[in-house]
């Protein structure tokens, strides 16, 4: 069991290749029916340009809930149809729980995630938990820049470090375009990396929430 536990880990934590490169196309439906209450619809296709096919396709309804202007407490649960292998797709459950605490500057928020999933694997291998802990600090304004560095852990130690770095647009009304690029590395793959390309489109609807 602890064998097939950690054989679904380091698959899971990328890449299979020495190097694999991905584009990444999302869009995030952001609802808030009340000041302090979110509700979000993200949708996501990752395509692997080694294979030249989707390596990761998901869906996931979530909730967030604003117990302080600075804090806020969130949850999801992802559908994720996932490329194990060439040519064969097994299907993830993923939900997860997190917190999410800020600081709110004139010029800058600097905000630290802590967040735990439990991942549900079809096709007989095991289930497991990861623990994942961001760091981001993002800009204000209709051009937004942010970086953030996020570490993975489960009960084996860590996994993987992610780095990133991106901008965030204001277009009309509310709406928001986001261009960013992660860089990951995985304890799993000696020097394997991933390089993540992502286009993601936030529609938002509703009041502002509480503490924006």
């Amino acid at each position: 069991m602890r064998l097939r536990l950690m054989a679904a880990v380091g698959i899971l934590a990328f890449p299979l290749s020495a190097a694999d490169f991905l584009a990444e196309g999302a869009t995030v439906l952001h609802l808030r029916p009340a000041p302090r209450w979110e509700a979000t619809l993200y949708t996501r296709g990752r395509y692997n340009f080694e294979r030249q096919r989707w390596a990761d396709l998901s869906v996931s309804p979530g909730v967030s809930y604003r117990i302080h202007p600075a804090v806020s407490l969130k949850g999801a649960f992802y559908f994720t149809s996932y490329e194990f292998f060439p040519g064969k797709r097994t299907m993830i459950y993923r939900p997860f729980a997190a917190v999410e605490p800020e600081v709110r500057m004139a010029a800058l928020t600097l905000a630290a995630r802590t967040r735990v999933e439990r991942f549900f694997i079809a096709g007989g291998l095991p289930d497991f938990n990861r623990f994942r802990q961001r760091f981001r600090v993002s800009g204000h304004g209709a051009w937004a820049p942010y970086a953030f560095v996020e570490v993975y852990f489960t009960a084996h130690g860590f996994t993987r470090t992610r780095y990133a770095a991106g901008v965030v647009h204001r277009l009309y009304g509310a709406h928001e375009i986001e261009f960013s690029y992660y860089y990951e590395r995985s304890r799993f793959t000696g020097q394997g990396l991933r390089h993540i390309v992502r286009t993601v489109v936030h529609l938002h609807f509703g009041g502002p929430q509480e503490g924006d």
